[in-house]
């Protein structure tokens, strides 16, 4: 086996002024991409490399040149270099040998570097991710898929690259689920058809028969009294760990649940996304599988409202349940639109689609099934979290003031969720649920020693 010896990273330095570059961000973005490139992991205990995202998020808030800057150099502060390392040389013919050892992060990098240099972006995608296993890891929270998207939204060929080779270094194969979802569904749609020709045009289960498309429900109700799941999911002190855990020692009761997830979901006929590119973009999403991602989007938000809590007199916040999940939510929708004109396109899309509920699933299940309220909490005056039944729009913060007390906390976790929320507020119309929820990150952030985030779960007491 040919082998590569990786020099310390420490060898090299990251520019450390990014305020003395052009004032463009576009610009500011290009340098930071380019001289980072392979400077740093791309997750070290849990945390993402969220450096290039938070600028863009940043300077999409309204941040100034200053605040970009301080946020820069905040954050490669904690970023883990890339650590001098023997590796694997991965070839066309091993890439595949090698999934899920992160310490093969740097040779991914080199080998999707070179194919991109060699076929193109749009072919090592079509042939690494679309229509390979890539696209069936479960790793890292959908963090890579968040990370390969955000690449493609800014036309950054090295950002998907490091995302492929994230996705690669961390993957998990969870296609035995979508495979079992996938076969089940397609059964349902074809037990439908057949009662519906039976019936000679009349719809084939009357309303009352038919199953609610509601992932709030599965969860709320049914996992949340699940008895089959108590008990914390102790892992190695990792978020990552812990998921293994569950997916190995839950597969069939998570199967269940997935596959409920996809049967139920076969009563909005699933139609080509070509036809509602339009209002896929716009949120209006009318496909069938456009309203499945759209629901568990919703749920992502209030999954977020519910991360919070009060101890000891400080508000905690969950930080896998407060914001990583509506980013692959959000994610999803961006690689399906990308690939837009595949003849797989719909259950390609599907089974993203149910990926995203298996990650929703698992996560809500590791930090410890917390009930989720209809009422969102917010933070009163005296810096106490409350469930306010009288909350209404006209007592909210607007979204600029919320967008501008989180830029000026630092707090990057804070400033991609609500980003985040207003990508989600724009695709679902304006949901209420978004600003109320801003108004709870921006309430948090204002709290400032009296917050922080957690990881160990704000469902266990």
């Amino acid at each position: 086996m040919h082998t590569v010896s990786y020099p310390p990273s420490s060898t090299y330095n990251a520019p450390r002024d990014v305020s003395l570059g052009p004032p463009d961000i576009r610009s500011l973005l290009l340098t930071v991409v380019n001289t980072t490139h392979d400077l740093y992991s791309m997750e070290c205990r849990d945390r993402p490399n969220v450096l290039a995202r938070l600028l863009v998020s940043l300077y999409e808030l309204g941040a100034d040149k200053e605040r970009l800057s301080k946020a820069y150099l905040t954050e490669i502060a904690d970023l883990e270099l890339l650590r001098s390392s023997v590796s694997p040389t991965i070839t066309k013919t091993n890439w595949q040998d090698h999934l899920g050892k992160q310490n093969c992060y740097r040779a991914y990098l080199d080998f999707f570097d070179k194919q991109v240099t060699l076929n193109g972006l749009e072919t090592v995608l079509e042939t690494y991710f679309y229509t390979s296993v890539l696209h069936q890891s479960i790793g890292s929270q959908l963090q890579p898929l968040v990370h390969i998207a955000f690449g493609l939204e800014q036309n950054l060929s090295p950002v998907v690259v490091q995302g492929l080779a994230y996705l690669a270094s961390t993957f998990w194969d969870v296609g035995d689920f979508l495979d079992a979802a996938e076969t089940a569904a397609a059964a349902e749609a074809a037990e439908a058809e057949a009662e519906k020709i039976k019936a000679a045009g009349v719809a084939a289960r009357s309303p009352q028969q038919e199953r609610p498309l509601d992932p709030e429900g599965l969860l709320l109700d049914l996992v949340l009294s699940d008895q089959r799941f108590d008990g914390k999911i102790e892992g190695t002190n990792t978020f990552g760990s812990a998921v293994r855990l569950l997916l190995k020692s839950k597969s069939d009761l998570l199967g269940t649940y997935v596959t409920e997830w996809a049967t139920a979901g076969q009563q909005l006929k699933a139609e080509d996304c070509s036809t509602d590119d339009d209002n896929d973009n716009k949120g209006n999403n009318g496909s069938g599988s456009g309203k499945r991602l759209s629901s568990l989007t919703r749920l992502a938000v209030r999954l977020m409202a519910t991360s919070a809590r009060n101890t000891s007199g400080t508000i905690e916040m969950d930080g896998f349940l407060g914001g990583q999940l509506l980013e692959s939510a959000l994610a999803i929708q961006t690689l399906a639109n990308h690939r837009l004109g595949a003849q797989d396109h719909s259950l390609f899309f599907n089974r993203l689609i149910n990926l995203q509920f298996l990650a929703m699933l698992c996560t809500y299940i590791v930090q410890g099934r917390p009930r989720i309220s209809n009422i969102i909490n917010t933070i009163n005056s005296s810096g106490s979290l409350v469930s306010d039944r009288q909350l209404s729009l006209s007592s909210l913060l607007g979204w600029k003031e919320c967008m501008n007390i989180v830029v000026q906390s630092d707090d990057s976790k804070a400033i991609l969720a609500i980003r985040s929320l207003a990508t989600a507020r724009d695709r679902l119309g304006h949901d209420s649920k978004c600003l109320e929820t801003a108004n709870l990150i921006a309430k948090f952030v204002q709290q400032g020693s009296g917050c922080r985030w957690i990881k160990g779960g704000t469902g266990w007491v």
